[in-house]
């Protein structure tokens, strides 16, 4: 009975959801053919469809109605269900259609239309009040598990059809954007080279609205999406890249396209594209060295730097001393990573809790007031104190009269503890892990305070960080700082944003295992941060955040999204994710009967069988990317490429008026 009503119901969910417009169209077209050409009397447009429908005619007739609505329809739903033009068929034009329709029905038989509504209403009663409103789940004819694929207008009832939220691509079947809008994180798990940035990270970056941190290796998410960001979302734009990684990279598109004008090879707008790189280039300059050796402040508008302190120092400000002893203990932990060779834990922790009292020290004690609270200064402060015996003495001295030593006499408790030779003994393992302050150009980006973490819910601002994969080894404190330091602005105030903030988190894993990140992904949802994870495959989250913990990152997150899939673990758990299906096969047995009359009888039998909806081996050949989301089925879809889709539009968007140089150029 359950599969005879799901089976009446289809007829009427497609006239619902995208069938009652082009049906109408349809009709309307097959009668005016029919009418001009065949029939060949004029009359007026209802009793032209009532003649239509009703008088059948001749079988000839029949036949040519027949062919002529059968034409009209395949061409109407491969224009209005399968095109650019399906936005025409929405509900409301669907509602009007559906309408007209039930009149028609009415002209030419009352008795029909309202035989068609008592099934109507008799399925509703079955779905709202007997199922509940479930239409699908059917235990008796799906005993292995009802898996499949999720259908377009699903995936837009459940908000998944978002175009102004964040992309994940286009359905596999009609084309149609499927993104996200909300609260969530999302998890996406493809190899290298993939497609992850051009699929994923550029449309992003180019479409979203809302405030965005991006890890950004190469830099060319920025030089890609920079045009948009400043321009169409009117965001401040904070490029912090220490090592001018992104000017390099200008530089040598420039030099790219000086080359090609040499050799007159053929390229719309060079002309337009040299101005947009010209017109950047002097925007992205890191600051310039000064024949003393020393840095200059001057540096181009987008460059910028973010004091990790900057937190630390505004709650010290508010009074919440609580947390500046918390905050402090996240950056200490940070910056101190242990390598693989470690194995004894004391000289990194006693490391640890040296960074930590120092950032509370220069943070709260008085005699420090106007002193600049950078990472450098930490570093210079704790050669000074750890100098010798007397300046030890003298830190004491400080930490237990000051206006804040109910905090700071701890701070001197633990030193003493510790002793001056012990002190001297942890200095070396500090100034390793403090090392990459050292550089110049380190130094002068953590001093800078011109890209304000403070204010990121209240001002729409574009972050870009900027650490080439080279220096990721040396430099991952850095990193590691620098996403420690916006959760904990995120963090600071529970008010929301007024959009969410976007972090695009690529090559994570390069990151090394990240405490903050394992609490946000759980915690800050609430605080207006959707994180947008990006690892290669399950055995690196693994590697990472151990066998137990990575789970956190899938559980937590409200879309899980695969493709470029090619190692057998991580195919295994898709496969897995996807569920069971149930599939029928039907087997027929032919018997000859006894006796010269040579008759034969043929049964047939049905078998329910157990599958998987998508085999490991599946995918690893398949094109498509696997969606994984609340309250729907898998979702299949096709990647998309931010230089052939026609929603990113040059001018607006992009930054060249043809869009055809872009994989040569951009």
């Amino acid at each position: 009975m359950d599969q005879i009503l799901r089976n009446l119901a289809r007829p009427f969910l497609f006239l619902w959801k995208e069938g009652a417009f082009v049906i109408v169209l349809s009709l309307l077209t097959a009668s005016i053919l029919f009418n001009l050409y065949v029939q060949g009397a004029a009359t007026g447009t209802m009793d032209m469809l009532i003649g239509f429908l009703v008088n059948l005619g001749d079988p000839v007739a029949m036949l040519i109605k027949a062919g002529l609505f059968l034409l009209s329809f395949g061409l109407y739903y491969l224009l209005f269900v399968r095109s650019p033009l399906r936005f025409l068929n929405n509900a409301f034009f669907n509602a009007i259609a559906l309408a007209f329709l039930a009149y028609l029905l009415y002209r030419i038989s009352p008795v029909f239309l309202y035989v068609l509504m008592g099934l109507a209403a008799l399925l509703v009663l079955y779905k709202y009040i007997i199922k509940q409103g479930d239409f699908s789940f059917d235990p008796a004819g799906s005993p292995f598990g009802d898996s499949r694929w999720s259908r377009i207008g699903e995936i837009k009832e459940k908000g998944m059809g978002e175009e102004e939220g964040f992309i994940l691509g286009r359905e596999a079947v009609t084309g149609e954007i499927i993104g996200f809008k909300g609260e969530g994180h999302i998890l996406t798990v493809a190899k290298t080279g993939s497609g992850k940035g051009v699929g994923v990270v550029i449309p992003n970056l180019l479409n979203y609205g809302g405030s965005v941190v991006v890890i950004d290796p190469k830099g060319e998410n920025f030089i890609r999406s920079v045009y948009a960001r400043a321009g169409l979302h009117q965001q401040e734009i904070c490029l912090i890249d220490p090592f001018g990684e992104v000017y390099r990279q200008v530089e040598r598109r420039l030099h790219r396209i000086a080359q090609i004008e040499q050799s007159h090879h053929h390229f719309t707008n060079i002309a337009e594209i040299r101005k947009f790189y010209e017109d950047l280039l002097p925007r992205v300059a890191p600051p310039a060295t000064g024949a003393d050796g020393i840095l200059s402040q001057q540096a181009g508008d987008y460059y910028k730097g973010i004091n990790p302190l900057e937190p630390i120092i505004a709650l010290a400000a508010a009074g919440n001393y609580q947390e500046v002893m918390d905050q402090a203990a996240v950056l200490a932990n940070m910056i101190v990573v242990k390598t693989a060779e470690e194995t004894d834990p004391h000289w990194n922790e006693k490391a640890r809790m040296i960074i930590k009292n120092m950032i509370i020290f220069l943070t709260l004690n008085e005699s420090y007031a106007d002193e600049p609270k950078t990472l450098t200064e930490l570093r210079n402060l704790i050669l000074e104190v750890f100098e010798d015996e007397e300046s030890l003495n003298g830190f004491w001295e400080l930490c237990e009269q000051s206006t804040h030593s109910f905090y700071l006499s701890a701070i001197a408790a633990e030193f003493k503890l510790m002793g001056a030779e012990e002190g001297r003994s942890v200095l070396s393992f500090v100034l390793r892990h403090l090392e990459f302050v050292s550089s110049p150009l380190v130094g002068n980006s953590l001093a800078r305070t011109d890209c304000s973490l403070l204010d990121i819910k209240e001002k729409r601002k574009s972050v870009y960080l900027v650490l080439p994969s080279h220096k990721l080894d040396t430099y991952s404190r850095l990193a590691r700082i620098w996403i420690a330091s916006i959760i904990s602005a995120i963090s600071l105030t529970p008010e929301l944003p007024k959009e969410r903030i976007l972090m695009l988190v690529d090559e994570m894993a390069q990151l090394g295992k990240m405490e903050p990140l394992i609490q946000a992904v759980s915690l800050l949802r609430g605080y207006g941060l959707n994180l947008w994870m990006f690892f290669q495959d399950i055995p690196q989250m693994e590697a990472i955040y151990g066998a137990n913990t990575w789970k956190t990152f899938s559980s937590n997150a409200r879309v899980q999204q695969f493709f470029g899939i090619s190692d057998q673990t991580t195919a295994e758990y898709v496969s897995a994710l996807s569920g069971m299906t149930t599939v029928v096969n039907s087997s027929t047995t032919i018997s000859s009967a006894e006796g010269g009359m040579g008759s034969k009888n043929a049964s047939h039998s049905y078998t329910a069988q157990e599958r998987k909806l998508v085999y490991p081996d599946q995918l690893f050949r398949t094109p498509l990317q696997v969606i994984f989301t609340d309250e729907l089925y898998p979702i299949r879809a096709r990647k998309i490429k931010f230089f052939n889709e026609g929603k990113f539009k040059p001018g607006i968007h992009l930054p060249f008026q043809s869009n055809s140089d872009y994989q040569h150029l951009f």
